[in-house]
């Protein structure tokens, strides 16, 4: 795979994947749902296929580290939150350590990660709705359009899992 790393002894090359799941939270959403499951199958496509996930620290209390494990996935516990203004400096570093091929994000604002990168939109409703934000919803708004603007170049793909959005 290009520009995988090659694992010891093997002379194959192995494909590094962070699936970042701080958006999964106790009471299961469809965008945690989403994520679980794509790191579920992930390592089903090859054993030069390695898949990593980072979950909140208040996760370790669930099944869902344990479901992961047993289906191969690495898990890392980041304690910071998604859209959160000091994932611009913690998810980098994270990634820096665990140097990936290619890394998933979840949401509207992708960091600045050095990584190839692929981000899912689920949709837009931090854009298209006021009421999305109780306060400063105008400029809320304003900054979540140029921050997934940015996204949008930056990422080497984007899915969108909805029709509705996938248009726009």
């Amino acid at each position: 795979m290009a520009g995988g790393t090659c694992r010891k002894g093997s002379g194959r090359a192995e494909m590094r994947v962070v699936l970042d799941g701080r958006i999964v939270i106790p009471r299961m959403t469809g965008a945690g749902r989403y994520v679980v499951e794509l790191a579920q199958r992930l390592p089903s496509l090859g054993e030069d296929v390695v898949v990593e996930v980072l979950l909140l620290a208040a996760m370790r209390a669930t099944a869902i580290p344990r479901m992961l494990s047993d289906s191969g996935v690495r898990v890392h516990y980041v304690d910071v939150r998604v859209a959160s203004l000091l994932q611009w400096l913690v998810i980098p570093r994270v990634l820096q350590r665990l140097k990936p091929d290619l890394y998933h994000y979840p949401f509207l604002n992708l960091p600045f990660v050095g990584v190839p990168s692929v981000v899912t939109i689920y949709d837009l409703n931090p854009i298209l709705h006021a009421e999305y934000f109780a306060v400063f919803a105008g400029p809320k708004r304003a900054l979540t359009r140029r921050l997934m603007g940015s996204t949008l170049r930056r990422c080497r793909t984007a899915l969108a899992i909805s029709h509705a959005t996938r248009k726009l």
